[in-house]
């Protein structure tokens, strides 16, 4: 059991040692070479640190969606109280339109009782003109008493038709008194609706108080996040401007690795105009920039900016210079590097040997391609270490400083060439120390 334990943790740290091998860092300073050393540890410690940064973005953003699902489902309650509020306000205005109605009916009763009693004290007067009249001749009396007669009728109807109006006053009365209790329910449930609103503006502040705390903390995580990211951003960018390489050519390079992403598709609630719009802005502002960065360093990885010995000193530099054999003018499309014979060379970037051999006045000749483009060649060699086909990691030997083909003593001929075009190798040199001192 313990053998296999032992097994198991040898491979882990056999993986780890290929993906993230131990690194030199060449300083240079006042003419004085520096060697720092980038520990595997380290290495491993910057990409969990990026991993847990990654991982408090995606805690952040599910954070904000669920405090955004609590404040939607509070205002939908308050919807639905202010409903049936003003469903209440519809119920009273309905009542007190019938209330109207109501007086309006007693007013018009109150003015045709107001008439017939007024009727009643004509008739009571004409009836006392008759009797006063009957007094003086008998035709007359006879007269008189058929039209008392027909006034005691009128006058009996004319009661029936009071009490009759009595009995619907007392009804009305009662109807009225019925509007009057239900208004008064409709009141009381308008206040307990109205102090339900209250409580829920209430805790609809306070939610709104600790949701803007919240969000000025994850500002500021974010403002730094994305300062950081900008500033090893911008030293990379510099760097690779500096080795005079198209910077967005190399980016949009088909061989750079990308950010592994998925899952189902579930649309965002979230809207500008809403309370997680400005952070789901600076979310994708801040993805943005990290897939940048990460595409940034993958390129970085594969950009030769360091030396391929670890001591030299220049013998002639890139550009229009005279032969050293024949002294006449020529191009020369690298950088030669004088040192001592059998000096290891080292690759100065990973990738895979595509040339190993001799190759004509190039002596015993090593080419890597390192992808996108990019590819390293080393000429003169006295011995070669690689052979084509092979992987080949940074600073991995390659084999050893020469004097082979057409060269006037023991040097390493440099070359660095981005799809097929030359490229001076000192201004990669210059970002690589550009790069180590930031």
């Amino acid at each position: 059991m313990i053998r296999n334990e032992t097994g198991h943790m040898g491979r882990i740290g056999a993986r780890l040692g290929r993906l993230f091998p131990e690194r030199q860092l060449v300083v240079r300073t006042n003419g004085r070479l520096r060697y720092v050393r980038v520990s595997r540890a380290a290495q491993v410690g910057v990409l969990a640190l990026l991993l847990g940064a990654a991982g408090g973005v995606a805690f952040t953003a599910h954070l904000f969606q669920e405090l955004d699902r609590q404040v939607a489902a509070r205002d939908t309650q308050i919807a639905n109280t202010r409903l049936a509020y003003q469903t209440l306000l519809e119920d009273v205005s309905d009542f007190q339109q019938r209330h109207a109605a109501i007086n309006a009916d007693l007013e018009k009763n109150h003015q045709a009782m107001m008439a017939l009693s007024q009727e009643n004290a004509e008739l009571q007067e004409s009836l006392q003109t008759v009797e006063s009249r009957l007094k003086s001749t008998e035709e007359e009396r006879a007269a008189i008493i058929a039209n008392r007669e027909t006034l005691k009728d009128q006058l009996s109807q004319i009661e029936d038709r009071m009490s009759g109006l009595a009995s619907k006053n007392y009804s009305l009365r009662g109807n009225l008194s019925s509007v009057e209790t239900n208004l008064q329910a409709a009141l009381d449930e308008r206040n307990r609706a109205k102090l339900a609103g209250q409580r829920l503006e209430r805790r609809i502040a306070e939610l709104q108080a600790r949701f803007d705390k919240l969000a000025e903390a994850e500002r500021d995580t974010l403002a730094r996040l994305a300062e950081r990211t900008d500033a090893q951003s911008a030293i990379m960018e510099s760097a690779i401007q500096m080795t005079g390489l198209d910077l967005e050519a190399l980016l949009a390079s088909d061989d750079l690795p990308t950010s592994g992403a998925g899952g189902p598709f579930i649309a965002a609630s979230l809207t500008d105009e809403g309370p997680g719009g400005e952070y789901t802005a600076s979310l994708a502002d801040l993805d943005a920039k990290i897939t940048r960065g990460e595409a940034l360093h993958a390129l970085m990885e594969r950009l030769p900016l360091s030396a391929p010995l670890t001591a030299y000193h220049v013998t002639s530099n890139f550009g229009k210079r005279r032969d050293p054999v024949n002294k006449k003018w020529a191009m020369h499309y690298g950088l030669d590097m004088g040192s001592t014979p059998k000096a290891v060379i080292h690759a100065t970037a990973p990738g895979v040997v595509t040339q190993a051999g001799w190759k004509g006045r190039y002596g015993r000749f090593v080419e890597i391609d390192h992808g996108s483009g990019i590819t390293t060649r080393y000429g003169h060699m006295r011995k070669i270490f690689v052979k084509k086909g092979q992987k080949v990691g940074f600073q991995d030997k390659i084999g050893l400083v020469g004097n082979s083909g057409r060269s006037t003593g023991a040097h390493l001929h440099y070359e660095i060439q981005y799809q097929g075009k030359p490229f001076d190798p000192a201004k990669f040199l210059a970002a690589g120390r550009h790069v180590f001192k930031g």
